[in-house]
């Protein structure tokens, strides 16, 4: 829901510009399941043989991809598209890779290499907007149940956050509190028609919630753009 945003993170002691640290897969060329260069066909092969075997390779690309695909929901509206070495049910949970940890979201469309690719060709700039992630296995009953201590957690957050806001007089609204999957790291988003400083704010949320603390204003985000993936 807030995708694309500038991020302002902070760490103990020092307010600094956070790398780009999503998984992407940028730099693989992306190409066409089975289109292979003429130039690397046999010299023996006629034409009707090569066309006999690009439409097979096509064909057993589709019935063994080598990854699939899926759109990941998050409580807080979030998507994002995550890929993995064998097929997870629609509506299953999955632990996938974050920022510098683990988070946790819901299948709600999957897809075969193949499909996948042949989305991509009619969507403009998909390629260069879209992020990948690695996904890392199945989540368990255990995991999932982190999800329920997980929205207390952002209730109570975002109240606490609102509070000090307000005793600042900061011009800025916020909006929704996300935590990461492992608690290890708090996005409150907000929106503001200025620019805000958050350096006294930064510093005292970390005072009380000991872990990694990101700011996020509300810009366009990429849910558009991967909803006409689903």
């Amino acid at each position: 829901m807030f995708d694309g945003c500038e991020w302002i993170p902070y760490l103990p002691g020092s307010i600094w510009s956070e790398t780009n640290e999503k998984w992407s897969e940028g730099s693989v060329a992306w190409r066409v399941v089975g289109m292979t260069p003429n130039k690397f066909w046999p010299d023996t092969l006629n034409e009707d043989e090569i066309r006999r075997t690009s439409f097979m390779s096509i064909e057993l690309a589709n019935v063994f991809p080598r990854k699939w695909y899926f759109i990941i929901e998050f409580p807080s509206g979030r998507f994002e598209i995550g890929y993995y070495a064998q097929p997870v049910d629609v509506g299953s949970y999955v632990i996938l890779e974050a920022d510098r940890g683990e988070d946790c979201g819901k299948i709600v469309n999957a897809m075969d290499e193949y499909k996948f690719e042949s989305h991509l060709m009619k969507i403009k700039d998909a390629r260069k907007d879209l992020v990948l992630i690695k996904v890392i296995r199945k989540a368990s009953g255990d995991d999932i149940q982190k999800l329920d201590k997980k929205k207390e957690m952002e209730y109570m957050s975002l109240k606490q956050c609102r509070e000090m806001v307000s005793a600042r007089r900061l011009s800025m609204d916020i909006l929704s509190c996300e935590y990461q999957w492992d608690a290890k790291k708090i996005t409150f988003y907000f929106r503001s028609d200025k620019r805000i400083d958050f350096r006294d704010l930064l510093k005292d949320l970390f005072k009380i919630f000991k872990v990694r603390i990101w700011m996020c204003a509300e810009r366009r985000s990429n849910a558009e753009l991967i909803k006409r993936i689903i």
